[in-house]
């Protein structure tokens, strides 16, 4: 509106001022011939005064301080509010000269259909032709890549796979207690086994009941993976479940109990792999128990569980039969009969809460139950639908605009592929609830300069070419700006070291830059094809009673009566020379009423000011103390909630991951390792040429080893490694067996060494023979001595421990063309396993990384310390990174951008706190 101007700068200013328009059906004002006024010592005014006009004095306080003569003859003139149902424009001929028609409005206002059509056709062909990318990535992308912490960490993981691939093919080839390889289901897959967990609601999962439906769901999974469970050699059956019952060799409930109550302490130690932490020893109760069917490999056509691994793990999968990550199970696989098992279970026996695990198949279970939910959420699209509708006058438009949204990202999705990318991710589809608020904001822009259109001079309102050009000059800039200052936000997002972030923020650029494309060029014809079809066709019947279908107000956004039988098409084309047509205030929209009247009164109040001021500074000040004292970067869980609290999926998976404390006492054993690796260069440990980090196969895609290429397997390479076993004696962080008081070390050249001096044989051994050396020190099962690898009494430094290949998984070799390039070495560290607080662990992971520096230099050897904890670490590093760097940026790209559109430091100022 244009309410008190001031008189600086009224050269060349039309006023046009009509009466108050009593008749609400009145088509047009009554024109007059305007009158000019010469202002003293200022230039003339043209004013169009009726005899009829309303005047109501201008305050003082938005007046210059000119001569009185000034203010007396603005305020005969002015009134307040001028009732003009919008913006009015500069003179006739500033808006000619700024609303040139070109060539694309002109195409558009002509051709409305065609351009929609080519346009329709062109988004539809390139996803039709390019499509998305093929591999949905849900699990890929999580941690940091590019700091040296996540390259040790990843590189890590890639060589100690082929270090267990290479020990078990040659176990199985050399393997002399076997004397072949491994028959199919010979071997326990830990891999594929699936854990039962059975949670009693009235804290005694012992009970009679409790343990007969215990047993029959054991058995009853154990029948259904029966072609592939792990098998007796003698006789080709299933194996048992591992369960407190075939570990006691009875399911008398009674025996168990008793059996409980009578535990010793190393019977104590073996019942903590069945029963939770809380369990009653006195009364024989717990309230969760446990147990595992077991799933037998190698698969048939395969040497080992290691050969072939992921083709094997594929089959296994098939199995379970999860359609897709988002799919449900098919009905014939594993998992779909084992949650018939568990709900009939259940509703016999109401006081049992089953939940498994097994294979990899928990993550695709939790995100196909989430398929529901994508349901759900399908209802924002419609509340956006819906309100478009509304605000738009026309479910046309509407349903134009909600396509144009949808159209953005399925362009996005087709652009992302063209420009390489195979995969996208989980993320990348909650970018559809970014755009929606986007391509929305742009839309309304765009509808409501157009809708202004129709309010303007002849010159404008007269020709849809005119009108068109004159909404593009309104709102393209606006929206250009808006969408180039997101655009750029996504981009810093882009710049974080999480793959799974960056490829979001520029994932989502792209859908951007799409939105905006559809939204300048789509829309226009949209609006223009609804002007000429509905609002100017068949009576306006199709604008009011179709295409705004259930809304009674609905026409009268496009001049249209709300009455079927008198509409007037023409309304706002046909205007007399002076001025827009004149309307009824009480009519405006509840927004436009509020800010034209009480928040346009209240802001002319100091008191309002300062109060709003004052307020808004509090809210901040309150934020800035609670995100400084309340938020904790440094101090975030591992893992969190993916599902809500007590739903069985994410119970399962807090058992599964640790988190949940249920079980406790029997991973209270399990600790991080501390470990140093030897062959790698410490300063690029691993080469991710060709790599995706959104790729299918993990490892693959974590990169190829930079080995230094020096032989290990030197008689003085033996000796550093057995020196740096006794260096780790000195690292505080290392733990200590409470029961032998010595350090929980994992050297293998330190029991290869004990080995050899038990059976009188030399160390250090000669490079050529370390290999085979290493080899029959392994593969000696009849030792007795000290050092022994693995032997029949099961006594040797590789056995005893609960977890299964344990001591290879925190020691061992790599070995290529008969040398040995790669070693490590480990110690258990004293934290809790499931700590993550950074201030804990960082300085742990320092202490292990600095000692490997020293002994490095002391002994002139690469050597790279970590500790178990370090892909946290990274991880987390790069999420601060991210937000401390990136989050400074997007400010400063958006204050650049407001000065540059506001010409105001002072107001881009302001809006950037506002931000903040």
């Amino acid at each position: 509106h244009t309410h008190h101007m001031p008189t600086t700068g009224f050269a060349n200013l039309t006023y046009k001022l009509y009466p108050e328009v009593q008749n609400s059906q009145a088509q047009s004002p009554p024109c007059a011939e305007p009158v000019a006024m010469t202002f003293p010592s200022a230039p003339p005014l043209a004013v169009v005064a009726p005899s009829d006009a309303t005047v109501e004095k201008v305050p003082e306080a938005f007046l210059p301080p000119p001569q009185a003569e000034q203010n007396a003859a603005i305020n005969t003139v002015l009134r307040h509010p001028v009732t003009v149902p919008f913006a009015v424009v500069d003179s006739e001929q500033q808006s000619n000269d700024k609303n040139k028609v070109g060539l694309y409005c002109k195409l558009v206002a002509t051709l409305p259909t065609p351009v929609m059509f080519l346009l329709l056709v062109s988004v539809m062909s390139m996803v039709y032709f390019h499509g998305a990318p093929g591999y949905f990535a849900f699990f890929e992308g999580g941690e940091a890549r590019k700091s040296i912490e996540a390259q040790v960490d990843q590189v890590f993981w890639v060589i100690q796979d082929r270090v267990a691939a290479q020990r078990e093919y040659d176990d199985a080839k050399s393997m002399t207690l076997a004397g072949k390889l491994e028959e199919p289901f010979s071997v326990e897959s830990f891999r594929e086994s699936i854990t039962f967990f059975f949670q009693s609601k009235s804290g005694n999962s012992l009970t009679p009941e409790n343990v007969a439906t215990q047993k029959s769901v054991l058995q009853a999974a154990t029948n259904i993976v029966a072609s592939h469970c792990l098998r007796d050699q003698t006789t080709d059956e299933c194996v048992a479940p591992f369960s407190l019952a075939e570990s006691l060799g009875t399911d008398d409930t009674a025996k168990i109990v008793q059996h409980i109550q009578n535990a010793d302490n190393t019977d104590r130690e073996e019942l903590k792999n069945f029963l939770s932490a809380d369990v009653d020893f006195e009364a024989g109760a717990a309230s969760w128990s446990k147990g595992r069917v077991r799933i037998g490999g190698p698969l048939p056509g395969y040497h080992n569980l290691t050969h072939d691994q992921e083709k094997q793990w594929e089959e296994y999968e098939m199995e379970y039969k999860l359609n897709g990550t988002m799919g449900a199970p098919t009905a014939d696989g594993w998992v779909a009969q084992i949650n018939d098992v568990i709900r009939e279970a259940e509703n016999k026996n109401p006081d049992l809460s089953i939940f498994y695990v097994g294979g990899n198949n928990l993550l695709p279970r939790m995100f196909s139950g989430l398929f529901i939910d994508v349901l759900f959420a399908l209802a924002a699209l419609v509340c956006v639908g819906c309100f478009m509708w509304l605000q738009l006058g026309s479910v046309f438009l509407a349903i134009a605009g909600m396509f144009e949204i949808l159209a953005s990202f399925m362009l996005a999705l087709s652009t992302w592929k063209l420009l390489g990318n195979g995969s996208f991710t989980f993320m990348h589809t909650l970018v559809i609830y970014i755009v929606l608020g986007i391509g929305a904001d742009d839309i309304f822009v765009f509808a409501d300069a157009w809708k202004q259109s129709r309010a303007q001079g002849p010159s404008i309102s007269g020709s849809i070419a005119a009108r068109l050009q004159w909404t593009m000059n309104r709102s393209f800039k606006a929206m250009l700006i808006t969408s180039a200052t997101t655009c750029s936000a996504f981009m810093l997002t882009s710049l974080t070291d999480l793959p799974i972030i960056s490829t979001f923020g520029s994932f989502a650029s792209v859908v951007i830059v799409c939105n905006f494309l559809l939204v300048v060029s789509w829309y226009p014809a949209c609006a223009v094809f609804h002007e000429r079809y509905f609002v100017r066709s068949c009576g306006g019947f199709c604008a009011v009673r179709v295409c705004g279908f259930m809304c009674k107000g609905c026409g009268g956004q496009w001049g249209l009566g709300t009455n079927n039988s008198s509409v007037d098409v023409e309304a706002g084309d046909e205007v007399c020379a002076q001025g827009p047509v004149g309307y009824d205030r009480d009519k405006l929209r509840l927004a436009e009423r509020f800010f034209d009247g009480p928040f346009f009164r209240g802001m002319q109040k100091r008191w309002v000011r300062v109060a709003i001021l004052i307020c808004f500074s509090v809210v901040g000040l309150t934020g800035v103390i609670f995100a400084g004292t309340s938020v904790r970067l440094t101090d975030k869980a591992w893992t969190e909630t993916i599902l809500v609290d007590g739903h069985p999926l994410q119970t399962t998976l807090n058992l599964w991951l640790g988190t949940n404390d249920v079980f406790a006492a029997t991973d209270d054993d399990f600790k991080e390792a501390g470990t140093w690796m030897f062959g790698l260069d410490p300063r690029r440990p691993v080469d991710r040429t060709g790599t995706d980090p959104l790729g299918q196969d993990v490892l693959a895609n974590y990169g190829e080893p930079v080995f230094t290429g020096a032989d290990l397997g030197t008689p003085e390479a033996q000796e550093m490694l057995v020196a740096a076993c006794d260096r780790l004696h000195t690292i505080e962080s290392l733990a200590i067996d409470p029961d032998t008081g010595k350090p929980e070390l994992y050297c293998f050249m330190s029991d290869f060494k004990a080995y050899r001096i038990s059976h009188n044989l030399s160390f250090p051994v000669a490079s050529s023979a370390l290999v085979p050396a290493l080899e029959s020190w392994r593969h000696d099962f009849e030792c007795t001595r000290q050092g022994c690898y693995k032997n029949v009494q099961e006594t040797g430094v590789a056995q005893g421990t609960r977890y299964p290949n344990f001591y290879e998984e925190r020691t061992g070799y790599y070995v290529e063309d008969g040398t040995v390039i790669f070693a490590y070495i480990s110690g258990n560290l004293t934290m809790d396993a499931r700590e993550s607080d950074l201030g804990r662990i960082v300085p742990e992971y320092e202490e292990w990384r600095d000692a490997a520096k020293l002994f490095a230099e002391e002994e002139g050897v690469d050597v790279i310390g970590f500790t178990g904890r370090l892909e946290w670490i990274a991880i987390m590093q790069a999420l601060i990174k991210g937000v401390t760097t990136g989050v400074p940026a997007s400010l400063c790209i958006a204050m650049l951008v407001l000065v540059l559109s506001t010409a105001n430091l002072y107001i881009a100022g302001i809006a950037t706190l506002s931000i903040l």
